[in-house]
This record gives C-alpha cells, sequence and structure tokens, in this order.
C-alpha cells in the first residue's frame, strides 16, 4: 500500500474509510488509519488503498498502487515503467 501523510491527504479531502493493524519489520505492530485514493503516474491513472501517514512515517508509492496503474519498478533502470497485465 502507498503511505501519504495525512495533511496532503486532508487537502486533497480524502477521508478514512477503515483502521488496519500493520506487522513492521521488527515485530511491532502498529494501527494506522486506510482510505482510497486515484493516482496519476506518468500519465497512467487507476485507484488503490492508501495509509494514512502520521508523523515519522516515510511516503512511499506502494506496489499495490503501481499494480493498480499497470506499472512497475525497473531497479536497473532507475525508473518506473508499463508492466504487462495479465488476466488469469
Amino acid at each position: 500500500m502507498s503511505i501519504i501523510p495525512r495533511a496532503t491527504l486532508k487537502k486533497l479531502a480524502i477521508t478514512p474509510l477503515w483502521r488496519r493493524k500493520f506487522t513492521l519489520a521488527d515485530g511491532r505492530e502498529i494501527h494506522r488509519e486506510v482510505g482510497v485514493a486515484i493516482f496519476q503516474i506518468n500519465g497512467y491513472e487507476g485507484a488503490s488503498e492508501i495509509i494514512f501517514g502520521e508523523p515519522g512515517d516515510k511516503t512511499l508509492i506502494g506496489a499495490l498502487t503501481l499494480e493498480s496503474l499497470g506499472l512497475k519498478v525497473n531497479p536497473r533502470k532507475k525508473r518506473i515503467e508499463p508492466e504487462e497485465l495479465l488476466l488469469l
């Protein structure tokens, strides 16, 4: 999921829909509010769940968001590019 600062989401009039528990890499559990936003990146558009970031949280465009837009990260070229969408 993507993490967007709460203040940014408030300016965009995006409201939380529910609260979820997340487990961090060190095993700690945290709770964050979650909502839905429409993203637009490089001409691609799609909706994705978002986490309302709290102070200390890093802003992140997550894999679920990229997948909803049909995009992927190419680490060799250090860029975002289209991903082939599969319907299985």
